[in-house]
């Protein structure tokens, strides 16, 4: 008889492998074993449906464990770009392209779904170039006949070129003040020909821009600079020659009237006036300036001055350059540098000439806000253009408080003053210049006013030109200072803080030709 020995160590294996086949799917012992008593063999309903469920248990649990991997790649893909957004860009390439090969790997499947961001819309259609040239309605037409409407704002609608794509007619909206250019349309009524600007000097928004009479008097043009001409001076010589303010001007006879003899300063006191800089400046001598144009500066020195100021230059879209004559003598320089005869600069040109004399740097003026094409979407305007520096600050923040004496007891003294001699824009200073001068096309007297209020702190840049004939109106300086009581004023009350300032974008000057063949105004030999 053959006795059986123990098991060996293969068959306790395949036994112990079968007794957790068994367990895995949960079938006892006695299940299993019941299965071979089935009918034919087949497994039973019973024994079919617990495999099933634990298949699908068991697929359960593999999905889970992939989702949860799949979450944990979603967060740290997430993790990646938001780390990745905040690399500066100044950083080493090894930084900026890292993190893009982490956020990449980020699979999106599962409940943590990450989405790429939509592309970003394509840009509006530009503003057409030529469209920036357009004037507001109260340039092109005389503001009195200007439709201002009651609305804060001042619109144009024009039409399109069908070839730009740019669905029309176009809308445009002016920077202009629309309640501040009823008041102007106003003050512009006794005056046959003249022209106003008011600007922004931070940011060169036109504020007001105003014409009587565009078609004999177009505001685009330039005309004599007059007595304008001596800011010019004035800033060269406080930037090249300051010591020479320090000496008095001597002058013989009327300082207004000036000859080939008179350049040269008398050598005795005896023979000769004597005049502080600054109230030859008030006062807008013609001696003293043309004395020191030709023997502190020179052309050359005076004509880059123009230049650095931005005079020889368009001043905004549409607008011609200043112009300047060849200087062949010391009598030309002297009429130059004085003002007497040689250049001629437009109403926007003076306006950001006085802007200049807030911190030293050309701004480019504007008057378009926005523009809207024919379904309400806004055009992309220009990129705006940075300011630029042409003298130092403490050049122009002197003579900026030299020019308040203009106001107070110089040449503008009497429209600034009331009946009963109080300032009108009372406790506003206002630094100012004034120019006067005889002149053709068209015919008349002409006599401009620039100025900077408040001119401490200056908020608003003002122009104003006037053409005089016959029957005299308003002066230019009363113009202007009308202008600035509506700017600050209340009634009686005048507030530094009135005036609007906001920073705004810029639209860039365009290149214009020059104005020698428009045949501009002939200037007389006298005037201040």
């Amino acid at each position: 008889m053959c006795q059986r020995g123990p098991p060996s160590r293969d068959t306790a294996r395949t036994a112990t492998n079968g007794e957790e086949s068994r367990a895995r799917i949960g079938l006892t012992r006695s299940e299993s074993r019941a299965e071979p008593e089935q009918d034919g063999g087949i497994v039973s309903g019973r024994y079919e449906s617990l495999i099933a469920r634990r298949r699908r248990q068991a697929r359960r649990r593999r999905t889970a464990r992939v989702l949860g991997v799949l979450a944990v790649l979603a967060a740290v893909g997430a993790s990646a770009v938001r780390l990745l957004q905040t690399v500066p860009s100044g950083a080493p390439p090894a930084a900026q392209t890292a993190l893009p090969d982490v956020a990449a790997t980020v699979v999106t499947a599962g409940p943590h779904i990450v989405r790429p961001e939509p592309p970003p819309p394509p840009p509006p259609p530009s503003v057409p170039p030529a469209l920036l040239a357009t004037l507001p309605p109260t340039v092109r037409a005389p503001v009195a006949a200007a439709a201002l409407g009651g609305s804060d704002r001042i619109f144009d609608r024009v039409d399109v070129d069908p070839a730009s794509g740019v669905p029309g007619p176009l809308e445009i909206e002016y920077t202009l003040d629309a309640g501040l250019m009823r008041r102007v349309a106003e003050i512009l009524r006794p005056v046959p020909l003249g022209h106003v600007v008011v600007m922004n000097p931070i940011d060169g928004r036109v504020l007001a821009y105003a014409s009587t009479d565009p078609a004999d008097f177009p505001a685009t043009r330039p005309y004599p600079t007059a007595s304008l001409m001596k800011v010019v001076t004035a800033t060269a010589i406080l930037e090249r020659a300051p010591e020479a303010i320090e000496r008095p001007c001597r002058f013989v006879g009327s300082p207004y009237y000036l000859t080939q003899n008179l350049l040269d300063p008398p050598l005795t006191a005896a023979r000769g006036h004597d005049v502080p800089f600054v109230r030859a400046l008030a006062m807008s001598y013609n001696q003293c300036f043309a004395q020191l144009a030709v023997h502190e500066l020179g052309s050359l020195t005076v004509i880059d001055t123009m230049q650095r100021l931005g005079l020889l230059e368009p001043p905004g879209p549409g607008h011609l350059p200043g112009e300047v004559d060849p200087v062949h003598d010391r009598f030309d320089l002297g009429k130059l540098g004085s003002g007497l005869a040689g250049s001629r600069i437009s109403p926007l040109a003076a306006a950001r000439l006085a802007a200049v004399l807030v911190d030293g740097q050309v701004i480019a003026p504007r008057w378009i806000a926005r523009v809207r094409d024919g379904n309400g979407n806004d055009l992309r305007m220009p990129d705006p253009i940075a300011p630029r520096p042409a003298f130092a600050p403490a050049v122009t923040s002197a003579l900026r408080s030299m020019m308040i004496e203009t106001t107070e007891s110089g040449t503008a003294r009497r429209a600034f003053h009331g009946p009963g001699g109080e300032l009108l824009l009372e406790p506003i200073p206002v630094a100012g210049k004034t120019g006067s001068l005889n002149g053709v096309n068209p015919d008349g007297h002409y006599e401009w006013f620039i100025g900077l209020a408040p001119a401490d702190a200056p908020r608003v840049a003002v122009a104003t030109l006037v053409v005089n004939r016959g029957k005299w109106g308003r002066s230019a300086s009363q113009v202007a200072a009308a202008v600035l009581r509506e700017v600050f004023c209340n009634g009686s009350a005048c507030r530094p803080d009135a005036a609007p300032l906001a920073p705004a974008p810029t639209v860039p000057s365009q290149a214009a030709a020059s104005t020698r063949a428009t045949g501009a105004p002939r200037v007389a030999s006298r005037g201040r």
